[in-house]
């Protein structure tokens, strides 16, 4: 089990396999979101990404979306991109193959009901996944989604505290950026950081243009 999620593994591996990051020419970032939706957090965000004329992924466990399908629908609708987190978001490391490949199925189709494209972004939880699988998705046409810049909005220290993380290391265009919509600290970080962001020329995208 290798964590893909960390830049440094995934750059062992070949650059179709995995995306990490856009180009370092391309004028963007490239906000995601994990875990959600969430019935607190996850509109909040999306009204506050509206304000500002941003667009992001939103990799959604499944279980989530069967309990609030409505908020998959409303971020469809305003033209956020929806992708899979898994089912159940039990560490895959636990699991064998064929329940790993059960927990994408099962999110998948949630999304499908959802989206009605049924776009093949998976993004493993915590960022780690076996070779195996890595193999297995390819053969499948799964576009693989992991960052390459972590808001560490998990840690849910004080806005102050995490906003340090961002002012010792500025993003840089074409950072993908891993933060999560369940909790009170992401979107008070966002409502400082997207100003920014957009005060020095960045575009806020959907992973969309990356993967296809």
């Amino acid at each position: 089990m290798i964590n893909v999620g960390n830049v440094r593994a995934a750059r062992l591996l070949p650059n179709n396999w995995i995306t990490t990051r856009g180009g370092k020419r391309d004028r963007s970032l490239y906000l995601t979101f994990d875990d959600g939706p969430d019935p607190n957090y996850t509109l909040a965000i999306c009204d506050l990404l509206d304000k500002h004329d941003a667009k992001a992924t939103f990799f959604c466990v499944g279980k989530n979306l069967d309990r609030y399908p409505e908020i998959g629908t409303e971020l469809v609708r305003r033209g956020h991109l929806l992708g899979n987190h898994s089912h159940t978001h039990y560490a895959f490391s636990k699991l064998s193959l064929d329940n790993q490949l059960a927990e994408i199925e099962q999110c998948q189709a949630r999304i499908c009901q959802i989206d009605g494209k049924c776009t093949r972004l998976f993004r493993a939880p915590q960022g780690r996944l076996d070779l195996r699988l890595l193999r297995r998705l390819k053969k499948l046409n799964w576009h693989i989604v992991h960052w390459s810049y972590d808001s560490r909005d998990y840690e849910k220290g004080s806005v102050e505290l995490q906003m340090n993380v961002f002012r010792d290391r500025p993003v840089v265009q074409g950072d993908i950026l891993l933060f999560h919509d369940d909790n009170k600290l992401s979107l008070e970080l966002l409502e400082r950081l997207l100003p920014e962001w957009k005060s020095s020329g960045y575009q806020i995208r959907t992973v969309a243009g990356l993967v296809t």
